[in-house]
């Protein structure tokens, strides 16, 4: 008998302490997972919106250095380099004086569409070693401007190496092997070219 009631008890106890370790909640998170009950993950619980992807440049490349990507897949990076920027769709130079024997490509080079470089103030730029001071893609054009001047000069190497064409509307002094490798070079209104030799081009104000 007293056998029995201690079997009895002891299925009481096993039962009673089953019943105290199942609270009814379906909805506690795992300890030490990842992975919520019925289903639901740490992904579903966030109702953030993500930020929209900016508005594609028309340029899909700009590198400064050869190193410096100002754009990179059409998006503005936020990068720069001292007296280069890029605003409202142009490329602004103001007082730049770089002479680089030691770039790990142009000056400054772009693809995937037409650039405009703004100058402001006196600038000047040279490469050395085969290298050019500015090259686009292909059937890439280029236009400079502003109210500055810019000289360009490189060595054993177009100083602007483009396939497109090249209009300018501010004072250009290049000189290279060529000085342009461009389909054309035009003067804008106010200038005109004064010489357009094989390595040497002079743009002034007419």
């Amino acid at each position: 008998m007293k056998k029995f009631l201690c079997v009895v008890l002891a299925l009481c106890m096993v039962l009673a302490l089953a019943a105290c370790g199942d609270d009814g909640d379906d909805n506690v998170q795992p300890s030490g997972t990842d992975v919520y009950p019925n289903g639901v993950t740490p992904t579903d619980l966030d109702t953030s919106t993500p930020e929209p992807t900016p508005e594609p440049e028309d340029l899909n490349t700009l590198t400064i250095k050869g190193i410096i990507d100002m754009i990179k897949n059409g998006q503005i990076t936020g990068m720069g380099y001292e007296g280069f920027s890029y605003e409202d769709g142009k490329l602004v130079l103001t007082d730049v004086h770089l002479s680089d024997d030691s770039a790990s490509g142009p000056i400054v080079s772009f693809d995937g569409g037409d650039l405009e470089i703004v100058i402001s103030g006196d600038c000047s730029i040279t490469t050395v070693a085969g290298v050019p001071v500015i090259a686009g893609g292909e059937g890439c054009s280029l236009t400079i401007s502003g109210d500055g001047t810019l000289t360009l000069s490189a060595d054993a190497a177009a100083a602007i190496d483009v396939s497109g064409n090249v209009t300018v509307n501010c004072g250009l002094n290049a000189t290279g092997a060529p000085a342009t490798s461009s389909a054309g070079v035009t003067a804008g209104d106010g200038f005109s070219i004064t010489a357009n030799e094989e390595g040497n081009l002079v743009v002034s104000a007419a």
